[in-house]
């Protein structure tokens, strides 16, 4: 497989690229592709497929929404290319985090992973909904159909506990620390939590989008 490495990303070189889609980088899959990044950079390995990795945040996706691509993206690029790329996005997957939201979501995802406080797939996020232990649930918009989650908003707004869409399903499960594709996780409570403070201010900016 042919890695493509760049610094840097003109818009005119994105917006003539297909529609990617997101996959996040591992030790082994660098180890298998010779990788090694020191610094935030795009890697690209095929045609369509914008590599993310979680240590050094080189990132960057779409499948709806445009991540952050690296510290050297022109302003504007983002803005480009989620407006092309918006009407892609399933209409009842709302609210829809936007692009710097998501990564904040799937970062605390990640870290609620590993404190054990994350319920994965749609029927355990149900679960802590009806136990009350939920904190405030992600969703995948890409999943199909989108009808199998759309149980979850109805539930948590009548437990009043925040609901986000994130535009991928892969990146979704990568967070969650497992391979396969995750449509819904639940972030649950603990009193003594470490991340308290992050989970509230995380709660406040979903909410923001639900007014």
């Amino acid at each position: 497989m042919d890695i493509k490495r760049t610094n840097t990303l003109s818009s005119t070189t994105l917006t003539s690229q297909p529609l990617p889609t997101v996959v996040w980088i591992t030790e082994k899959s660098k180890k298998l592709a010779g990788f090694y990044p020191k610094f935030p950079l795009l890697v690209q390995a095929i045609p369509s497929t914008i590599f993310f990795d979680p240590v050094t945040k080189g990132r960057g996706y779409c499948s709806g929404i445009l991540g952050e691509m690296n510290s050297n993206v022109r302003n504007g690029t983002s803005k480009k290319l989620t407006e092309r790329t918006g009407e892609a996005v399933n209409a009842k997957a709302y609210p829809l985090a936007d692009a710097q939201l998501t990564i904040t979501i799937l970062d605390l995802v990640q870290q609620a992973a590993n404190y054990k406080q994350l319920k994965k797939g749609a029927n355990e996020a149900t679960k802590t909904l009806n136990r009350g232990i939920s904190e405030f649930v992600v969703m995948a918009c890409d999943t199909e159909p989108i009808e199998i989650l759309l149980h979850l908003p109805l539930l948590a707004e009548d437990k009043n506990v925040p609901y986000v869409f994130v535009p991928s399903k892969q990146a979704l499960g990568r967070a969650c620390g497992v391979t396969r594709p995750v449509i819904a996780c639940s972030v649950t409570s603990n009193e003594g939590s470490q991340l308290k403070s992050q989970i509230q201010q995380l709660k406040d900016a979903i909410e923001k989008l639900l007014i």
